[in-house]
């Protein structure tokens, strides 16, 4: 029921979820011979973190998935891949087994080399001594070559290159959206017959999860739904190539705000920067609200402090792009000015620098400042985003 009055208002998309279904579902469960644990595979796997490969993929085979997370909407039905910690937590995830303990549930969204075992085991890295009340899931938004000669005929989602980061529809078997993926992992972590003791979600992406993180607290439709069962929601918004924006205006060389001139570059307010032929998801809502409900969001944007090379071959050096400023951290440095600007009264965000950290999710995530948006950590008092915006890096 709280399925259906969540996405009420984008009906025809929303899911209904037969939990009697999906418990017989066994593929979305650990394997039968015991649940795979892919922060112990993925120790054992090279970690391919080469300084500029972010836009390939990783050099060494990925660990299997713990299991899958089953998807249904009124689009059709779809299985994610999926990784959690600790491994059981797959079948509470997908309404079946035992139900969990944890008080803290953390989303880690992957960037463009789909690496999800590897950026969960970053995020298990940077727990502290609270690890039996917290369960990770890291969900792979597929490409088609993630897939194996038998997983090609199934019901393994999978969207085309890198798409899934601005919340677009899975090109097959389904037309799910990454969006409608987020959505149906709240509502199941929300689900109080399996996880009566949860109390916050945390959903965190790193550079393109950065981008799907962000982009989807700005226009995610069952949150008033999931925090109506007693469970808070938090963004933990790394070092995105791009931002969502809710109207036309960009930072301008002198560190202000303008009005952009769409001759310069007429895509630059179309989406996944702007609201302008927004997917169906995003479709037809009003940005205004959109904008003030965002603005009053438990939003977290992590800064690497030497995340600041122009030329990275994974940035987007689209004029698009571009118009948001010259390097990953100066965009999302603006980008907090802008809320500022905007929503001053509303704005609720905070921000963090990671300052060692270059494009590293391993360095952001386990500074003293990610520890503290994905755990609340002490050693880092996160800035109000109202207030001094993040020191000017050139």
């Amino acid at each position: 029921m709280l399925r259906l009055l969540a996405r009420a208002q984008r009906a025809p998309r929303f899911a209904v979820l037969a939990a009697a279904a999906l418990s017989a579902l066994t593929v979305g469960s650990a394997q039968a011979d015991g649940p795979v644990d892919p922060i112990k595979q993925v120790a054992a796997t090279s970690r391919a973190k080469k300084a500029g490969k972010d836009s390939e993929p990783a050099s060494a085979p990925a660990p299997a998935p713990t299991g899958r997370f089953v998807v249904r909407t009124t689009a059709g039905l779809g299985d994610m891949p999926v990784y959690t910690w600790p491994a059981q937590a797959v079948d509470a995830l997908n309404h079946s087994g035992i139900p969990s303990t944890a008080t803290r549930a953390v989303i880690v969204v992957h960037g463009i080399r789909r690496n999800a075992a590897e950026e969960l085991a970053d995020v298990q890295r940077a727990l502290g001594k609270d690890r039996d009340n917290v369960i990770l899931v890291a969900p792979r938004f597929s490409e088609p070559a993630d897939l194996s000669s038998g997983d090609a005929n199934d019901r393994v989602l999978t969207w085309r290159k890198g798409n899934w980061s601005d919340g677009e529809p899975a090109a097959g078997p389904a037309a799910i959206s990454s969006f409608d993926v987020l959505d149906e992992m709240l509502m199941a972590l929300s689900d109080r017959a399996q996880f009566p003791a949860l109390r916050q979600i945390v959903v965190a992406g790193f550079s393109a999860g950065g981008q799907l993180v962000q982009r989807y607290a700005a226009v995610g439709s069952v949150f008033a739904a999931v925090e109506r069962t007693g469970v808070t929601l938090r963004w933990v918004v790394g070092d995105p190539g791009s931002l969502l924006y809710f109207d036309g205006t960009r930072p301008t060389a002198r560190g202000g705000l303008a009005s952009f001139r769409a001759s310069a570059c007429p895509g630059f307010n179309q989406w996944k920067y702007g609201f302008e032929q927004a997917p169906e998801y995003a479709a037809n809502r009003n940005v205004q609200w959109l904008a003030a409900d965002y603005a009053q969001r438990d939003v977290v944007y992590l800064l690497g402090g030497k995340d600041t090379n122009a030329l990275h071959p994974a940035l987007d050096k689209s004029c698009e792009g571009e118009a948001q400023g010259v390097h990953r951290y100066a965009r999302l440095r603006n980008y907090i000015g802008y809320m500022k600007a905007r929503e001053p009264q509303r704005l609720a965000h905070r921000w963090g620098v990671a300052p060692d950290a270059g494009h590293s999710a391993g360095l952001v995530y386990n500074s003293a400042c990610g520890k503290a948006a994905l755990f609340d950590a002490p050693g880092c008092t996160l800035n109000a985003a109202s207030g001094a915006l993040p020191p000017m890096i050139p």
